[in-house]
């Protein structure tokens, strides 16, 4: 019996052993289901954060990068932004979104900012700003004068930098870090940085503005009702037109006033704005160029001041062998007399005295064929004091033919196209051709006076061609000839073969400024992945692809990081390369701003837009394959991918180095 008992109470407890341990099991089981699926949760809560720093949109802004020494911790404002496609940059909430950490933010150096990303962010974005002794954005900088457009590169000279009362000196305090270009300073504002050296940290942005080219040789005529001005003609300089000023002021700063605007085709202005008789007017002359709304003139002409008194105003109808003068009958007058000459600025001598009561013209016959002859009139008045002279009149020319203007020569792909401007009273005109510019030309073609055009086929293939023309009469059975025209050329052959005939002039500009060691690092780039057997395109093409296949956007960098630095690789090789500014089509639709690159070829400017191309390589599966789709085109080969608003003038500073090519 006892020992039934002690079986049965071994049973109980072996079963309350396996029930406590099924139970526990189960509890176990339980509770590692609920951590696994709060794990899992939480995992899944954290995956859905947004990393901040690998996404390049998110970037930090600072209320200023340069602080000057104060012996305390430096927190400059710090806000993380997030860029849209359209439409102003997303401000995240410090504290909220993430939180700001500093690091050697007290003495002089440079200090390290850290952004971490909290809530619903993680992740972390660095940053720093300098501190420096004296910061340099406080220093007053002297005034830059306006400079002179004169198809160079312009470098101006800062008269004075000071800070309080230091005056502080270049090469020791500071540097200027002048604008790139690669043949001359254009017309407009030009932006120009100084950065601190030594004790001063920090930079400060200077402006100084280029203006068309002066006027020279401002004449002011007496004419029968007002003043004739004229000028000397402006070359080598676009610009708009020129500006005519006027004032009656006799203060020491003449207050001036715009008379009037005419083409950059006038040399004359005739201003018949009413004047009184005995009263001094003062004339100058601007040449003038609007850009962006803004009216840039050019330093001031010469002054020229006169007394009015009534003059005669008369007009030379040219013939071969004579020249036939009419001129305006002048009240009070009692004689005219003629004046001529074999030059413009030559001796001119008398040749005819006419009374007033007689006709007004005169036909000149005593001339020499084929001779040009200048001519001018003043007429004068008898009075009990003597005789008083008009001014003489502005100089008219007669001339045997006159010069044909040449205005272009242009190859469209099967021939080159002359255009030039109608000469009138002539038979016709005589085309010259010769394939270098001081070699012989011979006769091309004989086309009528009608004609303002001629299409030259006979042409080969890559070879230059110049071109001159002149106009032809016929009087008495002979023929007399113009002047030449001046000298146009074309080269003929497909773009590829134009590019390939390019001279190649590398940037010596760019190869010495403040960028030199980026020069350096694209031509040796150049080198190991070309060689001097390719052709330029194939240059051009090879370091295009390199730039599309090592340069991404997913590392930070955008447009213009892709059009500075291609533009760059093409100065290296000796294109004339340079950055245009605009919209372009946006993948959502509308237009977002960007950067291309632009090379001119003989007066053509192509595109070439590695930024796109890697966005079309980006969007298939083997990344590295280039369409040039982008590649050596002009705007009309891509219609209404790009809205083009201007240069940008700043694209040497958005190179990228040779480490991120790689």
């Amino acid at each position: 019996m006892k020992l039934k008992k002690k079986l049965f109470l071994s049973f109980l407890f072996a079963s309350a052993l396996i029930i406590t341990t099924a139970f526990t099991n189960v509890n176990a089981t339980n509770t590692t289901t609920n951590n696994y699926v709060k794990a899992t949760t939480e995992t899944k809560k954290a995956s859905s954060k947004i990393d901040i720093s690998k996404d390049f949109n998110y970037y930090i802004s600072l209320n200023n990068y340069t602080f000057e020494y104060t012996g305390k911790e430096i927190k400059p404002k710090v806000t993380l932004y997030k860029s849209n496609s359209t439409g102003s940059p997303t401000k995240l909430k410090q504290n909220t979104d993430y939180k700001v950490s500093y690091k050697n933010n007290t003495e002089i150096g440079y200090a390290q900012i850290t952004v971490t990303g909290i809530g619903k962010y993680k992740g972390t974005k660095t940053t720093g700003f300098n501190i420096c002794k004296y910061d340099l954005s406080k220093a007053k900088i002297s005034t830059i004068p306006n400079q002179e457009y004169n198809g160079k590169i312009i470098k101006p000279k800062i008269t004075k930098i000071k800070y309080g009362n230091k005056t502080l000196k270049q090469d020791v305090d500071y540097r200027i870090y002048y604008p790139s270009y690669q043949k001359a300073t254009p017309i407009g504002t030009i932006y120009m940085s100084i950065g601190g050296i030594g004790d001063f940290g920090g930079n400060k942005t200077v402006t100084f503005d280029v203006v068309p080219t002066k006027v020279k040789n401002v004449n002011a005529t007496m004419k029968a009702n007002g003043f004739n001005i004229s000028w000397d003609k402006v070359k080598n300089c676009d610009f708009d037109g020129y500006t005519i000023f006027r004032t009656t002021s006799t203060t020491k700063n003449l207050q001036y006033k715009e008379l009037a605007n005419v083409s950059t085709k006038q040399t004359t202005y005739l201003d018949t704005t009413p004047v009184t008789t005995g009263k001094t007017y003062y004339y100058k002359v601007c040449t003038y160029k609007t850009i962006n709304g803004r009216k840039y003139y050019s330093l001031d002409s010469n002054i020229v001041k006169e007394v009015f008194a009534q003059g005669v105003t008369f007009t030379v109808k040219s013939n071969n062998d004579s020249a036939y003068l009419k001129w305006n009958k002048v009240n009070g007058a009692d004689m005219y007399q003629i004046f001529r000459s074999t030059s413009k600025n030559g001796e001119y001598k008398k040749i005819k005295s006419k009374s007033s009561n007689k006709k007004c013209s005169y036909t000149d016959t005593n001339i020499k064929p084929f001779t040009t002859y200048y001519y001018k009139i003043r007429c004068y008045a008898k009075t009990s004091s003597g005789k008083i002279y008009s001014k003489f009149t502005t100089i008219e020319v007669k001339t045997p033919v006159a010069k044909t203007k040449l205005r272009k020569a242009k190859y469209t792909g099967k021939s080159i196209i002359l255009n030039w401007d109608k000469v009138s009273k002539i038979k016709g005109y005589k085309i010259y051709r010769a394939t270098s510019l001081n070699g012989k030309y011979g006769k091309l073609a004989t086309v009528s006076s009608k004609k303002t055009s001629y299409k030259d086929k006979k042409l080969s293939q890559g070879k230059v061609y110049y071109y001159k023309i002149r106009a032809y009469k016929i009087r008495s059975g002979k023929e007399l000839q113009g002047q030449y025209s001046d000298i146009k050329y074309a080269i003929t052959g497909t773009r590829t073969q134009q590019m390939n005939k390019t001279k190649l002039i590398p940037d010596k500009e760019f190869k010495k400024s403040a960028f030199k060691s980026y020069y350096k690092d694209y031509e040796k780039l150049i080198k190991k992945n070309t060689n001097s057997k390719m052709s330029t395109l194939k240059k051009v093409k090879t370091m295009y692809k390199y730039l599309v296949n090592h340069l991404y956007h997913k590392d930070g960098y955008h447009c213009k990081n892709f059009a500075a630095t291609f533009a760059s690789m093409c100065r290296v090789i000796g294109l004339d390369a340079y950055c245009a500014t605009g919209e372009t089509r946006a993948s959502g639709g509308g237009y977002t701003a960007h950067t291309w690159t632009i090379v001119n070829i003989n007066g053509t400017e192509y595109i070439f837009d590695a930024s796109l191309e890697r966005h079309n390589s980006d969007r298939k599966k083997n990344k590295k394959t280039v369409d040039y789709k982008y590649f050596f085109k002009t705007y009309g080969e891509l219609p209404g991918v790009y809205k083009f608003q201007g240069y940008d003038n700043w694209f040497p500073f958005f190179m990228v180095s040779k480490s991120n090519l790689k």
